[in-house]
């Protein structure tokens, strides 16, 4: 396994309103919101680093891709958000225990279905 690789967008968030706008299209960039630990230990041979994000868009596009960045791994994936995931995602990033123990940011986006980026977060996460 390499040290950084993406493992899974699991539970899509719910939908309170899956309107689609029905005005004319402004391309707004969506918003993004980013929680996840501080530190992580690591278990079986892997760490399991679980983000919640989560996400709104002024003009009611569907988000179709998330990006996550490790700067200080070189790694950047974008990958497809799955069907329903209308408010968010639970994001996993799995990272091998062989990774040096020390601070990594972790840069998280969202596209709308328009290609519209949202600004991203850096969430440091610390693994020990």
């Amino acid at each position: 396994m390499k040290p950084f690789h993406f493992a899974a967008l699991a539970a899509a968030l719910g939908c309170l309103s899956c309107a689609s706008s029905s005005s004319a299209p402004s391309n707004t960039p969506p918003e993004v919101q980013v929680t996840g630990p501080d530190t992580v230990a690591a278990a079986n041979g892997q760490y399991n680093i679980p983000f919640t994000v989560t996400w709104k868009d002024a003009d009611n596009d569907a988000i179709a891709n998330l990006r996550y960045r490790v700067p200080a791994v070189g790694t950047d994936t974008t990958q497809a958000v799955p069907a329903g995931a209308a408010l968010g995602v639970q994001l996993t990033i799995l990272v091998s225990a062989t990774a040096p123990k020390q601070a990594y940011d972790f840069t998280i986006s969202v596209f709308d279905a328009r290609g519209a980026e949202s600004k991203p977060v850096v969430k440091q996460v610390t693994l020990q």
